[in-house]
This record gives structure tokens, C-alpha cells and sequence, in this order.
């Protein structure tokens, strides 16, 4: 790249803010890298002193005086936004129209120790810096930071009051304790204190009885939503229809509705039940009945027993007292009177005239 002519100064140097890094991941023409917030932290301190180039060169510290259109005053983190910032001064025109133009930033920093690739929120990268140092700052009109930014002392003192307000104002309505409501907080998946909420922003809830539990801003949406759902079922059941000459709920429709149905199936049992029982009063009768019958003609069976014995003995007794004749003496035996004996009779009586008449 061709080095811009050193010019002389037409105006005083001047001071400005330039927010030039955050951590993360961050590409490269050859590699992507990961660089987090604690190595960077270790590095702000080496910026203080380096050149501000116009666009990227090579430091040559023979040639640092010519070269250079400006120096680092100043290396911190800034906790209102979360980015890495410097104080830079510029001295020579070339810088400032660069500025007056609207470009940026871009730092250029090396590194001694870096472990192998991986993934960070699901992208992967090449290698992880774990140490390095910060060589210059280049003025560019394509950062590779797209949200580097130069303000000038007045604009950076605007920006930090509106960034520490808004950050407050979250700070106090999300994280400050208050008395008899539920305390939470609100992180990522790191667990970082963040300025805007998304539906991914999860948060972290200490509910009363001192337990603490982790949703996500999406899920209590969704719970909320069901539980409104479920609200205007609970209104349409207290909605008002008339019932003759009065009004009820739909609510109280159904409960009464229930209860004559209830009454109905009850009445409709009982009568069953009864009719169950007369049926079995006189099943009962009829058995009472049937065995009186079965009864009846046990006895009128034993009767015609009875009465079959006593002909069978009668007519056994006779024949015994008819076989027996010539040795019982006392026993009267019946004589048959014969026609013969009858006119034999009669003609002792009256004498044979008496016949022929």
C-alpha cells in the first residue's frame, strides 16, 4: 500500500475517541480468529504510545516522526457499551481530513500464544489468541469492526451519559431488589450483563422462597400468551344468556343443567329399583306358590297311597280270614243263599200249591 505524503499541520492537533475492538470472533483474509474480553483486557495497556497511520503500515520506529499522523494517548474498556476504546491525537491535516471524511478505525495488534480452533455461539473458528499486543492504529474508511466508530471529545461525552442512563434504566427495572416482587437478572449464555433484550435473552429469576430459576424471554411469552388464551375461556363461561325471565351465566346454565340431569338419572334408577323389587316379590310369590302345588300333590299322592294300602290290606285280610276258617273257631264266615235254598223254603212254608198259583 503507498504511504501518504507527510504534510505539515495547517491547525493545532486534536484530540479524539475511537471505540476500535470488541471480543468475539473476527475474520481475516487468511484465518478466523477468537479473541475473548480478558486477553484484550491484558493488551489495552501495550496501545498507549503506538502511531496512528493512515491506512495500515509497517512500524518503523527510524522512521516513526515522519511517518506517523498521530499516537495513542489513552487504552481502556468501556463498561457502558462493552467495546475497546482509545484516546488518540492527531497532528498533521492528512489525519483530519480522514476524519472530517467519516472514516474509522482499525487496530493492528501480534500474538505469542494462541490454542487450536473450535466453535463460538455455533461459529467455528481457527485458532484462539491467548496473548498479544497492540503495534499501531490505522485510519480506514472500511473498519474491519463495522460498528468502529471516531467521536470527537464533545460527542464521546454525549454518547457515555446516554449509554450509562440506558444502562441504569435496565440495571434498575431488571436487576434492583424490590420489596415484596420477584428479583431477576438478565444475561446471554455467558451469563454478560447486556443493554437490549431479545426473545434468546435468557433470564435469571430468584423467586421468594429463595429459589432461582433460568427462562428464556420466548418461553415466558409463550406461558404468558396460554395463560391469556385461557383467561378468555374463563370470560365466555361467565357470559350472560336469558333463561326465561331471568339471566344467567354459562357458567351457572351448565351447573344447573347438570344437576336436573343428575336428578333425572336418579329418579329413573329408583323407579327401576322398584319396579326390580316387585318383579322379585312376585317371582317369590309364584316359587311360594309352586312349592304349595308341589306340596298339594305330595300329599294327594300320599293319600292315594293310603287309600291303596288299606283296599290292598283289606282284600289280604279277607283271604287270610277265608284260608284260616277251619282253625280260628270264632271266625264268622258269610253263607251265599242260593235260589234252590230260597224255594226249598218256601215250600216248607207253604207247601207246594202255594208255587203252582
Amino acid at each position: 500500500m503507498n504511504k501518504p505524503e507527510k504534510q505539515n499541520a495547517s491547525q493545532y492537533p486534536q484530540m479524539y475517541y475511537a471505540r476500535h475492538m470488541e471480543s468475539g470472533i473476527a475474520g481475516y483474509e487468511d484465518e478466523t480468529i477468537l479473541i475473548d474480553a480478558d486477553c484484550i483486557k491484558d493488551m489495552v495497556k501495550s496501545f498507549v504510545g503506538k502511531p496512528v497511520y493512515v491506512h495500515h503500515q509497517d512500524v518503523d520506529l527510524k522512521n516513526l516522526k515522519e511517518q506517523s499522523h498521530g499516537y495513542v494517548v489513552e487504552s481502556f474498556y468501556n463498561e457502558a457499551d462493552g467495546w475497546f476504546w482509545v484516546k488518540m491525537i492527531l497532528t498533521d491535516d492528512i489525519a483530519l481530513e480522514a476524519v472530517a471524511n467519516g472514516w474509522s478505525v482499525s487496530n493492528a495488534y501480534t500474538y505469542d500464544q494462541f490454542s487450536g480452533g473450535g466453535t463460538y455461539h455455533n461459529c467455528p473458528y481457527d485458532k484462539k489468541i491467548l496473548t498479544g499486543e497492540f503495534t499501531h492504529l490505522a485510519l480506514v474508511p472500511n473498519p474491519r469492526y463495522e460498528e468502529a466508530a471516531i467521536f470527537s471529545p464533545d460527542d464521546f461525552k454525549s454518547y457515555q451519559e446516554t449509554k450509562r442512563l440506558k444502562l441504569a434504566e435496565i440495571k434498575n427495572s431488571l436487576s434492583k431488589p424490590t420489596k415484596g416482587k420477584t428479583m431477576f437478572k438478565v444475561f446471554k449464555n455467558t451469563k454478560e450483563e447486556v443493554d437490549s433484550v431479545d426473545e434468546n435473552t435468557m433470564i435469571e429469576i430468584k423467586n421468594d422462597d429463595g429459589t432461582v430459576q433460568e427462562v428464556k424471554v420466548s418461553d415466558m411469552v409463550k406461558a404468558v400468551a396460554n395463560a391469556k388464551e385461557e383467561e378468555k375461556e374463563k370470560v365466555n363461561m361467565d357470559t350472560m344468556v336469558k333463561v326465561g325471565d331471568d339471566e344467567m351465566s354459562i357458567n351457572d346454565l351448565v351447573k344447573g343443567y347438570t344437576k336436573l340431569s343428575s336428578k333425572k338419572n336418579t329418579s329413573e334408577d329408583d323407579k327401576e329399583n322398584e319396579d326390580d323389587e316387585e318383579d322379585k316379590k312376585d317371582e317369590k310369590a309364584n316359587e311360594s306358590d309352586s312349592d304349595d302345588d308341589e306340596k298339594s300333590n305330595e300329599d294327594d299322592d300320599k293319600e292315594n297311597e293310603d287309600e291303596g294300602d288299606e283296599k290292598k290290606n283289606s282284600k289280604s285280610d279277607h283271604f287270610n280270614e277265608l284260608k284260616n276258617a277251619g282253625k280260628n273257631k270264632k271266625v264268622k264266615v258269610n253263607s251265599i243263599d242260593l235260589g234252590m235254598n230260597q224255594t226249598a223254603r218256601g215250600q216248607s212254608a207253604y207247601g207246594s200249591a202255594a208255587l203252582k198259583k
